[in-house]
Order: C-alpha cells, then structure tokens, then sequence
C-alpha cells in the first residue's frame, strides 16, 4: 500500500539533513613567490630574499626571530614558556632586549610612556610612565 504523505513527510526530513563535511588533504609543503613563505615538515618559514626571518617550529611551537644579519633577536621557548628579547650578536644598536609595557590610556608606544620598562642593555627596571 502507498502512502504519499508519509512519501512526502519522509523525503522532506532528509532534504533537512546537513551535507557531509570532506576534509581537505595535509599540504606537505607550500612555496610562494621565490621561496619566502615556505611550510615543510609543518614548519613555518618566512625569508626576505632567501634570508631566513621567521620559523615557527611544528613539534616544539617555538618561534625564532632573525633580525636583517640573520641574528636571533626574539626567541619564543614554547616547551619551556619563555621569552628570550635581544642578544644574538647583532651590531644594531636596538637589538638589546627591552620588553615595554604600556597602560591602556596610553596614546603612544614610546618608552617615556610605559608602565613597565625592563631594558635589557642597561639592566634596568622603569616603573611608572
């Protein structure tokens, strides 16, 4: 026996049921414009003319930050949660790690301004601002 409004009702609730989602492949390796943004192995690498600037590290999420000469300036230790600012040998006479911190009032990122000033070429702490 045929029953089209059960036919009806039925061919209704599956119209409603959502699409199933495909997941895309892992993309092993990706190059763009002369080898400066480069994912292999899962690890990101940013270069300026062939000149390594920036990795981030897939199996440990640590990231590196290499100034124009190639020096590591900022390094992120992310299994050990630090922070590492200046040092790397750098001639620049801005590569001495300062970490500034600023209230949100203030209206310029200048080290006048900061709450917090740590310098790290003078070693001394700032408070106030």
């Amino acid at each position: 026996m045929y029953y089209p409004l059960f036919t009806g009702a039925a061919l209704i609730a599956l119209s409603l049921v959502p699409q199933p989602v495909i997941a895309q492949p892992i993309i092993d390796e990706v190059q763009i414009q002369n080898d400066d943004f480069v994912v292999s192995n899962g690890d990101i690498v940013i270069r300026n003319d062939g000149s390594e600037r920036v990795r981030v590290d897939a199996e440990t999420g640590s990231t590196s930050i290499r100034d124009a000469d190639g020096n590591r300036t900022i390094f992120i230790d992310q299994p050990g949660a630090n922070l590492f600012l200046g040092g790397g040998g750098g001639a620049g006479n801005n590569d001495d790690g300062d970490l500034v911190l600023f209230s949100d009032g203030a209206t310029e990122q200048d080290t006048a301004n900061a709450s917090i000033h740590l310098d790290g070429g003078q070693g001394q702490i700032f408070l106030g601002g």
